[in-house]
């Protein structure tokens, strides 16, 4: 998860940099083909290549949530909802048409993927007895193979 987090920092600022080192004075002296090739490349970076990062972050975490069943089953489940529709949502890029059906996806998918978000940080936060049993438990285990 945390290798999706630094993907999405790094693919976000190479495209800031980007944009902002043109508008600093230096798109008049580029030709236009290049402003297009860098305007395309912008278009992928926040159009396919974030999306893709936030379902690697998202799908890795709802696994991990179904597995472990250290979280309820439904927020697993819808995370990889969520994770999906950002892999199927990110195709609009290819397609160059953002009021496609595929943009529309990708559009749903960036509005709930914070509603996981929220969902998830609220259970963390609340613990319920479950996740304590769990941590009870992963810490005996932890305890047992070491020798601690």
């Amino acid at each position: 998860m945390y290798t999706g987090a630094v993907l999405a920092v790094a693919i976000g600022a190479a495209s800031t940099v980007l944009w902002e080192t043109l508008n600093q004075g230096g798109a008049e002296e580029l030709p236009d083909e290049t402003l297009v090739a860098l305007a395309r490349f912008e278009w992928v970076a926040w159009g396919a290549l974030i999306p893709w990062v936030f379902a690697l972050m998202v799908g890795a975490a709802s696994i991990a949530i179904l597995r472990s069943g250290v979280l309820p089953t439904w927020i697993g489940w819808f995370g990889v909802v969520v994770a999906l529709l950002h892999v199927i949502g990110t195709m609009w890029v290819f397609t160059e048409d953002d009021e496609s059906f595929l943009a529309i996806i990708q559009f749903i998918a960036l509005a709930i993927g914070p509603i996981w978000n929220l969902a998830v940080a609220i259970m963390m936060v609340r613990g319920d007895e479950r996740t304590i049993t769990l941590v009870d438990q992963s810490e005996r285990f932890v305890e047992d193979r070491v020798g601690v």
